[in-house]
């Protein structure tokens, strides 16, 4: 039998399973994190693996606060989410940018990973999520953009 083995990707249950595959030392199919493969002597399959998802929100801040207001209010933003890495299940990184360019049209922008879309349904259920979406978030913002995928 040759030895076909994986490194370094993620299987459902969140272990790191294979970034490539080997065959007799060789590196042969790289991977990205979407499948495995499988082989038992002449029955050789590929198998389904989840992906890690990118979760990218940006919003633009109602009219009418005061520069100290946005100050403290986007203050408030990135504390409230960025607090939340290590609080939900799947929620690998978090990271608020409130400093966007000259150039740029929206106020603050989210960028997140989780393990795979599960998680991520997981996070926006989430009651600590959801408290400061409530709380810090959806109070001050006029406008939210979304973008959800996979990696």
């Amino acid at each position: 039998m040759d030895e076909i083995y994986g490194k370094n990707t993620k299987a459902k249950s969140g272990k790191k399973v294979a970034d490539f595959l080997v065959y007799r030392d060789l590196k042969v199919i790289p991977l990205d994190s979407t499948i495995a493969f499988s082989h038992n002597g002449s029955n050789s399959k590929f198998l389904e693996v989840d992906r890690m998802v990118k979760h990218v929100i940006l919003w633009k801040l109602k009219e009418g606060y005061s520069k100290k207001e946005i100050c403290e209010i986007k203050r408030g933003i990135k504390e409230g989410l960025e607090g939340l890495k290590g609080q939900i299940p799947g929620l690998i990184d978090i990271k608020v940018y409130t400093e966007g360019l000259a150039s740029s049209n929206v106020d603050v922008m989210l960028e997140s990973s989780f393990e795979n879309e599960d998680a991520l349904k997981t996070y926006a259920t989430h009651p600590a999520h959801v408290a400061v979406a409530d709380g810090k978030v959806r109070p001050h913002t006029a406008l939210r953009s979304c973008m959800d995928y996979e990696v």
